[in-house]
């Protein structure tokens, strides 16, 4: 058995995400909100979809808890 050249393993490679990226967007025409969620995740995050990407804690500073008695 001959093992496939670097250049063909990438190829393959791009071929797959290829079709993964071509089904992904069907399903979203198609209306389906798991896809349309994961595209705004992902893709949408310049648009400010997806949360916050750094913890709360990171962005602010220290988390202060302050407990006052009734």
């Amino acid at each position: 058995m001959t093992l496939p050249t670097p250049d063909r393993l990438a190829e393959q490679r791009e071929a797959a995400l290829n079709d993964a990226e071509a089904a992904l967007f069907e399903l979203v025409e198609d209306g389906d909100w798991q896809a349309v969620s994961f595209i705004l995740r992902t893709l949408g995050r310049s648009r400010g979809y997806g949360g916050a990407t750094t913890p709360l804690s990171a962005s602010t500073g220290p988390l202060e808890i302050v407990v006052r008695d009734g």
